[in-house]
């Protein structure tokens, strides 16, 4: 932001930097109360320099600086997506303030409210707070997506393919006024309201589903960003939707069980509707003993046998690991007072490949398929 007045120059040219000047000078003005009202926010004031930590690897900086003083500085250190952002705030933030000039004026042209002897306080413009929270639901967003692709990722490398999710970003949409409020004006006051995006889909779970609303609202109490998370996993009536959660660790750790008890279940359905468990004796099927902590068991060939094969499961973002426990269970279901790894079992694990390499690993199925006959 640029204040100056230079008495060279036309009278015209004189009187629109004096305006032009005048409104910088509001602008800034505006600027900095709501950045000491949003100290919260980690918004930090000093002379004529505003800090704004916008997100996770984004800072902005608001400065007031004279026309006449040079401030170029290199353009190597300047991405083009960090000119973009620049130039779209700057745009934003005087749009915003043109905005409450009108809704300022819109309230003087009524009827005044009843005297009181307390002085009403003026609120600060919104100015700083609306292009936060756009960047911090974008930063939410982009985030998200790449848990979903990680984990969507990894299930795929291992030939587990979940059907794909949809996202609809800034779903709130354009709300239809009935008052008279020029359309521009309408549009810029949905810039003003909370913003949401929602992800929505479907897992290998037989009407299995999940819903993830995020939320972010910088104007009114509760402040912040949250993630509305919904699961729908008829397999395991006790999986309680996490809710409303703040953190993008609880986030990630909710999507990552939903989706491990999803392999989980497939694994277990997929071995007993195969025909020749049916002619088996042992009925070598795998059953889901701790499906929360990705565990599974089968039995032994040998019949009245306390050896038990046990299979565990650890999904992440990153990779999706396999090994294979020999245990001798106590009532043949619950944990046993004896396990160990198998012998000849190495950890197998699928990770995504962004490049073609060596020849692909077996699928998960048909590697637990391969342990199941062995």
């Amino acid at each position: 932001m640029h204040s100056s007045f230079n008495g060279d120059g036309t009278i015209e040219d004189r009187i629109l930097q004096a305006r032009d000047t005048v409104y910088e000078d509001e602008l800034f003005h505006e600027l900095v109360r709501e950045a000491r009202a949003i100290a919260s926010f980690g918004v930090t004031t000093r002379q004529n320099l505003i800090q704004i930590p916008a997100s996770d690897n984004l800072e902005i900086l608001l400065d007031l600086v004279d026309t006449d003083e040079n401030t170029s500085e290199p353009e190597h250190g300047i991405s083009q997506q960090g000119t973009s952002i620049a130039e779209g705030l700057a745009h934003t933030i005087r749009i915003l303030l043109a905005y409450a000039h009108r809704q300022n004026l819109r309230r003087r042209t009524q009827l005044p409210l009843p005297l009181t002897p307390k002085t009403r306080p003026v609120p600060e413009h919104q100015l700083i707070r609306p292009a936060l929270a756009y960047i911090k639901h974008m930063s939410q967003v982009r985030w998200l997506q790449s848990l979903l692709e990680d984990l969507f990722g990894v299930l795929q490398s291992a030939g587990v393919k979940p059907p794909a999710y949809t996202a609809r970003i800034f779903s709130t949409g354009m709300q239809s006024h009935s008052s008279p409020t020029p359309a521009v004006e309408n549009l810029v006051g949905q810039f003003l309201t909370p913003l949401l995006s929602t992800f929505n889909g479907k897992i290998l779970t037989p009407r299995g589903s999940f819903s993830i609303a995020i939320h972010t609202n910088l104007s009114s109490p509760p402040f912040g960003t949250t993630f509305e998370m919904s699961f729908n996993m008829p397999k395991y009536p006790d999986l309680e939707s996490p809710g409303k959660l703040s953190h993008r660790e609880e986030v990630e750790a909710a999507i990552t069980h939903l989706l491990l008890l999803d392999v989980v279940f497939t694994i277990s359905s997929n071995s007993s509707l195969k025909p020749e468990c049916d002619n088996d004796p042992a009925k070598r099927t795998w059953e889901a003993i701790y499906p929360q902590h990705g565990e599974l068991l089968i039995p032994t060939p040998k019949p009245n046998s306390e050896k038990r094969k046990k299979l565990k499961i650890v999904l992440s973002r990153h990779e999706l690991s396999l090994e294979i426990y020999t245990v001798r269970c106590i009532d043949g279901t619950g944990r046993g007072n004896w396990e160990m790894p198998s012998y000849h079992s190495m950890p197998h694990t699928w990770k995504p490949s962004p490049i073609s390499g060596p020849p692909k690993p077996p699928s998960l199925m048909d590697f637990v398929s391969k342990v199941s006959s062995s």
